[in-house]
């Protein structure tokens, strides 16, 4: 049941894109907004992540970290997103 509802949200959410594929290649709309209407709810819907942290997690067990720190090659970096998978 769960594949079945997560295919139909992202169907939906595929749809929604298409339909507002001018308003997103409009340079005024910003990285924020395409994260915001499209990009956490693939996360939330079809992966099934608590990108909201409904579940009040402390900052050591979210499942979705934004702006986390990362370190490449030495220097650190800020991704807009970070995801610990077990």
């Amino acid at each position: 049941m769960i594949e079945k509802e997560r295919t139909i949200q992202l169907s939906e959410l595929v749809k929604t894109f298409e339909q507002k594929l001018d308003e997103v290649k409009n340079p005024a709309y910003n990285e924020d907004n395409l994260r915001v209407d499209f990009v956490d709810k693939f996360f939330e819907y079809v992966l099934g992540w608590d990108v909201r942290n409904k579940n009040n997690d402390s900052e050591d067990f979210r499942e979705v970290y934004r702006e986390d720190k990362v370190y490449v090659k030495g220097k650190p970096k800020a991704p807009r997103n970070g995801a610990w998978l077990d």
